[in-house]
This record gives structure tokens, sequence and C-alpha cells, in this order.
């Protein structure tokens, strides 16, 4: 049967590519279409081409997270109006917003997606009953009904690597869609290949959609592991379909939490047999080990990012993740050890908490003061998305007044330039001497609520990826670094709005 997925924003789409190649193998033919920027616009023109290469198909899927819902819903009503195929939602948001996601989609698939998507597709080609599916929801006379969840695939090394094979694939530019070829996979793939070896995080941060997940399957606080065999046979494919890849990025949620056996047997096999220079985004500080990331640094590690999110001990609570600062402090000294042979650790803050008070940020500006340099900083605005505690706790205090603006449309990048985020951020430019950061954080100063120009903040941004990019030629020299274009749109992607968030 054919079938087609499409990424409404994102060519790096772990679902959209995992869920092909397991349709593939299972018989069913399948057609790819990628959006790159979730904020280009959804002309006539494209919507005909969606339409048109979706055509014939027996199913089509769309990956919706919570800020690409009305993208996905005008794909939607556009196919309703002009076909009479069917259209499957799946993804973070159909999970946690079934009742909503129904108002548009015809089906949905809640959580894991490669068994059901394909029971589901099989029984449609053969033309038998498939309301039973697990994990598949649909419209039930004046209601909803959502079929109870599977178990989670335990074996992932029993699933086929990422669809990466162009026949079929799509994607639309500000020219219009165009089919995928070498050059146009290398244009937007670039010169860094994204993997996860891994599924889940060990937390259940009330800010996190994990957490729903786990209540949802009623699954333990456990990472499901690929076999270092798998992972290297995957990375060996790439290395020989994409010679021009120098940078692998890791993108698990919690990768140190590996062993120190399996951190040794990945980094032996990863030297000898790839031997490309990696990075990796998931670090969680109470599994940074000295042992480890000598380990994985003599192995080929040139940067990584560590979620802080906040050095407030109450923010810490609330937010279900409740890091001693000591340890953070630890990590990161044992992570600057390195700093010769490393690009510097960027950490994650988040910003815009509505509960944080100017106490909670002034800890988090102690923490950030106490750690080694040189370091960057990724601030992120608190976005409440549903599904999560402190979405129901913000919904139950009142502090959503327009959800499709707050959340739905909101961009987690661009955070409000108040006088003590805009502290923050300054900590990614250079160390704040403590008796400027005394005086910077005096009563009086913190007083006057003073809020800076976007002209400033977004100044700052940039000179914070300039320095990064200075590191980055310092340690790798042009290897991995981004194409021009691929600067130029994730800047466009993330400071081109001239608005920030709310004021708080």
């Amino acid at each position: 049967m054919k079938i087609t997925l499409i990424s409404p924003g994102t060519f790096h789409s772990f679902s959209i590519r995992a869920l092909s190649s397991y349709l593939k193998r299972n018989g069913h033919e399948v057609y790819l279409i990628f959006s790159p920027d979730p904020r280009s616009p959804l002309t006539v023109k494209v919507l005909d081409s969606i339409a048109a290469i979706a055509r014939g198909s027996g199913l089509v899927g769309i990956s919706v997270m919570t800020n690409w819902l009305m993208r996905a819903r005008t794909i939607t009503d556009y196919l309703h109006e002009h076909s009479n195929m069917p259209v499957l939602w799946g993804g973070v948001h159909p999970t946690v917003r079934p009742d909503e996601c129904l108002k548009y989609a015809d089906i949905i698939c809640v959580g894991e997606g490669e068994e059901a998507l394909s029971e589901l597709s099989s029984r449609i080609e053969k033309g038998a009953p498939w309301e039973d599916v697990r994990n598949i929801g649909f419209r039930a006379g004046d209601g909803i009904r959502v079929n109870p969840p599977r178990p989670l695939i335990e074996d992932l090394d029993s699933l086929p690597f990422l669809d990466y094979d162009i026949d079929g694939h799509y994607i639309y530019e500000a020219k219009g869609i165009m089919e995928v070829d070498p050059k146009l996979l290398k244009k937007h793939q670039s010169t860094t290949y994204l993997i996860m070896s891994s599924r889940g995080c060990r937390f259940r941060c009330t800010y996190c959609c994990n957490d729903f997940y786990k209540s949802m399957t009623q699954t333990s606080f456990k990472v499901r592991m690929r076999s270092i065999g798998n992972i290297i046979g995957e990375l060996l494919r790439i290395k020989q379909e994409m010679p021009y890849i120098r940078m692998v990025r890791f993108e698990d949620d919690d990768f140190l939490s590996m062993s120190e056996e399996l951190v040794e047997e990945f980094c032996e096999r990863y030297r000898l047999e790839i031997d490309i220079p990696f990075t990796v985004t998931g670090i969680i500080p109470i599994y940074v080990t000295r042992k480890k990331l000598a380990c994985l640094v003599a192995s080929g590690l040139k940067l990584v990012r560590m979620g802080i999110q906040t050095g407030s001990t109450r923010t810490k609570v609330e937010y279900g993740r409740n890091i001693p600062n000591e340890a953070i402090i630890k990590s990161a000294r044992i992570i600057n050890e390195f700093r010769k042979e490393m690009i510097f650790p960027t950490y994650d803050i988040i910003l815009d908490n509505p509960w944080e008070s100017d106490e909670d940020l002034l800890q988090t500006i102690e923490l950030l003061s106490l750690l080694p340099r040189p370091f960057g900083i990724n601030p992120f605005s608190l976005t409440l998305y549903p599904g999560t505690k402190l979405y129901e706790r913000a919904k139950g205090e009142g502090i959503l007044s327009n959800e499709i603006k707050e959340v739905y449309h909101k961009d987690f990048y661009l955070f409000s330039p108040s006088y003590l985020n805009v502290l923050i951020l300054l900590f990614n430019l250079f160390k704040v001497p403590r008796p400027v950061l005394k005086i910077l954080t005096s009563k009086g100063l913190i007083n006057m609520k003073i809020r800076f120009p976007f002209i400033l903040v977004k100044a700052m941004v940039v000179l914070g990826i300039i320095r990064r990019g200075i590191a980055h030629l310092r340690v790798l020299g042009l290897a991995g670094l981004p194409s021009f274009q691929a600067i130029k749109a994730k800047l466009r992607e993330r400071y081109s709005k001239t608005v920030f968030a709310p004021r708080r």
C-alpha cells in the first residue's frame, strides 16, 4: 500500500524516518515530505504539490508537535477538501491531546508508532477491520475512542535504521516542493548527522512530555538502549552513503547513563570504526564521571550540552529535577578538565518561569558564577506544553489566558528581556567579576525592573554564536562547521522575530 508521511517542521525527523523504514520493511510503498522550516508558508501551490505526491495513498501520516498543530491542520483540511485519503496524526501532541487532534485528523496514533502504524496499514490494505489496533484513536459516534497502549519496543536493535534512501523523498523550500536528490540531501543534511542511541529518560521533569508517556504506559524510569554494534552499524552506513559528514550528534535525552563499561566498549569501537568527531546533547550532571569523559574525549567527543535549568532549590523541586548545585559544579569541573581538547560546553537554562521569584533567579546567577569557564548558555523560555504537570498547574491557577498564543504559537527561544534574564545571558559572553556581580545583583538595580531593547539582546546572542564559532574553529578547524546556508537558516528561525515573551 502507498503511504505518505509528512514532517511539517524539520528535515531531521527521527519519527517519520523511523516509521518509513519500518513500513518499507513490511512491504509498503512510502513517500516522505519534509519542511525544513516550521515557518515556511503553506501556499496553495505547496498544498497542491503535497496532495499530488500523496494521491493514491491508502493513508497519509503527519508528525505533529504542539507548535506544528496549525500547520498540520492546514495540510489536513486541504487534503480533506481535495481527496478522500484518510489522514492520521502521530507524535507528541496527538498523544497528549487526542480529543483536540481528532477534531481535524481521521485517526491518531499515540505513543510509539512503528508496530501500530504497520498493523493499521496492513489491515487497511486488506480491507480488514482496524478499529481494535492498539495505540490507535478515532472518532466513534459523538465521542472518540483511543485504544489501550501496547508495550514499548524493548529490543531497539530489531528496528531498521532511519530512512535516508532519497527515492520518494520530497522537500519544500521557497521555490516549492522538489524531489530530494544527492545535492539537496547534502544541502539540508549539512555536515552533521543526528543519531539516537536510546529511547527514554530516567527523569520525570514536570515541563517535559516524558512524564506523560511514563504515566500512559505505566513504565518505570528506564532508558532503552541500542547495542553498541547496532549504533556502529548505522554510522558505518552513513559514512559510506554520506562521505561529507564531518560531525555526529547524539540526540539522546540521557546519553551518559550508560555504565562505564559500556562507555568503554562504545569508545573503543567508535574510535576504530567511525573516527568522526562527535557531540552529545543530552548530559545529566549526576552521570558525569571523569572516567567516562576521558574515554569519550579520547574517541572524538568535542562538545557536550548539559541541562542545568535552574540554580534555585525551590524550582528544582517544582521541576522534579532535584539535582544539587554541588553535583552540577562537580560535573562542570570534570568537563572543564578537558577544555583543551573540546569546544567549551553549553548549559541549558530555563527562563520566564511564572512561579520563580527574583531570589530564585539570583540563585541561578550564583550557580553560574561558580562554574568554571569557559562555557556557553542556552536560554529557553519556559513553555507550558499540554500533558505536563506545569501545564496543568498553570491552567488551574489561571496563568494561561490565551493558550494558542502562549503555548501553540510560542517560540521557546524568545525569552523576556527582563533585567535578570539578560544578566543570566551575560554569562554566555564572559565571566562577570564577583565585585561587579555584587553591584549588578543589588536590590536597587533589581527593583528598577529594567527591560532591555531587542537589538541589545539580539546582539548578545549573535556575539555568543560568534564566540562559539571561534571555539569550534580552534578545536576542529572547518570540520563539522555548518554551511553558511545552515547558519543563516538557524539565525532566521531563532532570532528574526521582534517580539519577546509576555511580561511576567
